[in-house]
């Protein structure tokens, strides 16, 4: 009776030993953020046609610190890339970005949100559609997609930068 009681309680401190080795190895994974030239170079190379969004049609969002902004399309996927001057005003974009994947996809299959100090995440999918917000440190890219194809474009995109 000793040595099954000795046995669960080995166990209940080797699981334990695990469970804080993988909540601790999240809680130190980071992303880095990407420079508005690597996020154009990456797109281009999978074939996204990338537009600088002009300042003066953005310019009422320089007063929450938006630096520059990128738009890079390919058939159903649309994604932006804006760089902001400090983590905390992208963190206020993310959140806009954030509301607007839950109001483009109202019943997803599939749903992951994750923040960490540096990088926030909230995206839905299905196996034909995607919706994405990513903050990392400084940048936000919000990204969309409503075919296969166009879904996994986005994912190597997003892949490629790290993100």
């Amino acid at each position: 009776m000793k040595d099954v009681i000795l046995s669960r309680k080995l166990l209940l401190i080797v699981l334990g030993a695990l469970l804080l080795a993988l909540f601790l190895a999240g809680c130190t994974s980071s992303r880095n953020p990407v420079s508005a030239d690597e996020f154009i170079v990456a797109a281009e190379e999978l074939s996204f046609e990338v537009h600088e969004t002009p300042m003066d049609e953005i310019e009422h969002l320089t007063d929450v610190g938006l630096v520059s902004s990128f738009s890079a399309n390919r058939g159903t996927a649309s994604v932006v890339f804006d760089v902001y001057t400090n983590g905390d005003s992208a963190k206020g974009n993310f959140d806009f970005y954030s509301n607007g994947v839950v109001d483009l996809f109202p019943s997803p299959q599939l749903e992951e949100i994750d923040g960490r100090s540096a990088w926030d995440l909230h995206q839905r999918r299905s196996p034909t559609a995607l919706v994405v917000a990513i903050r990392v440190d400084s940048t936000v890219l919000g990204a969309s997609a409503e075919t296969p194809e166009d879904v996994a474009a986005v994912d190597a995109l997003i892949a490629a930068i790290g993100y």
